[in-house]
């Protein structure tokens, strides 16, 4: 498994403990559903789209990347 693919298996994860599916944490985060979907490891994410997503799913951005 690449760490695109393990970011988002921990978004995923993190987001149903929280009771919210992918598409609820991308509307709370103000981003698209494609903003997490298309994570890979050519495009990335922006680091300011990380931080959103940590702080709906009240986490730090190291938790997020397995740090």
């Amino acid at each position: 498994m690449n760490n695109a693919q393990q970011l988002q298996n921990k978004i995923k994860e993190k987001a149903k403990g929280k009771g919210m599916n992918v598409k609820e944490l991308a509307k709370a985060s103000g981003l698209g559903i494609n903003a997490i979907y298309q994570i890979t490891d050519r495009q990335g994410m922006s680091c300011f789209n990380l931080a959103k997503i940590a702080d709906v799913l009240e986490c730090t951005t190291d938790e997020l990347l397995g740090r």
